[in-house]
This record gives structure tokens, sequence and C-alpha cells, in this order.
């Protein structure tokens, strides 16, 4: 995960607009809506995608800006 990355996170286009250093506890995720420009902040560990069956995408994932899916 990289600033300006876009993430999928609870459904929706993300960009990455922040990350806190390695080292602060909690660590936060400020992201940006694509869609609306609302901004929040998410502890980095809820972005974790949950285990899955192999070969299936995560439901957390970086995708390119140019993607055709991305709203």
């Amino acid at each position: 995960m990289e600033i300006g990355g876009v993430v999928t996170f609870r459904g929706r286009s993300w960009y990455v607009r922040g990350l806190d250093p390695h080292g602060v506890t909690p660590q936060y995720v400020y992201l940006e809506d694509a869609r609306t420009g609302r901004r929040i902040a998410v502890r980095r560990e809820r972005l974790t995608a949950p285990e899955r069956p192999a070969g299936q995408p995560s439901p957390l994932h970086l995708v390119d800006a140019d993607h055709e899916g991305l709203d």
C-alpha cells in the first residue's frame, strides 16, 4: 500500500492519502473517497483482508487508476 494508490474498502474505491509511520501505535491509513472526496482515517489492521481460498481476489487490493471497474 502506498500514498496515491487506490484501495477498495467497504465495497468502494478510496485513494490512499497518507499513512502513519510504522512506529506509531495504532497506525492509521488516511483515505479519500474516489467518488465523493470524503476523507476518513482507518486503523491499518481494519484494512487487512481476511483469509480467502487460493485464487480468489482480495476484497482489499490495489488497482491501477485507469482500471475500468473504478468508480
